[in-house]
């Protein structure tokens, strides 16, 4: 399994996105890019704090339609993707750096 880092925040992230599958979703669905594998990150972790989309779009300002979309077309730019980390209060560099590692792992695994 891959990990974040040897920090209790690490940890706590690797907990979360062990529960949430999102490492066998990467494996199905080999056609996501590292930017899109680090929104679904932050979804799950979404998900697995209990934070409904409608207080996540409170904390950041914008309607729930907006982040749905966001989450929906796994796309949003930088200073979107850093504020919602930084609401679901998760580092956005190690949701970054678990993305890239699983991408990776995944293309890795591929050349098997």
């Amino acid at each position: 399994m891959l990990t974040v880092s040897n920090t209790p925040k690490g940890d706590a992230l690797d907990k979360m996105l062990k529960s949430s599958n999102i490492i066998d979703m990467i494996e199905l669905t080999n056609t996501l890019t590292t930017g899109e594998v680090a929104i679904r990150y932050l979804e799950a972790i979404a998900r697995a704090k209990g934070i409904t989309q409608g207080n996540l779009s409170s904390k950041l300002g914008v309607c729930r339609q907006t982040l749905a979309k966001r989450f929906h077309d796994r796309s949003m730019d930088i200073d979107s993707y850093i504020a919602t980390a930084e609401a679901l209060d998760t580092d956005p560099i190690d949701v970054l750096a678990k993305a890239y590692d699983a991408r990776q792992a995944l293309a890795a695994k591929e050349g098997e």
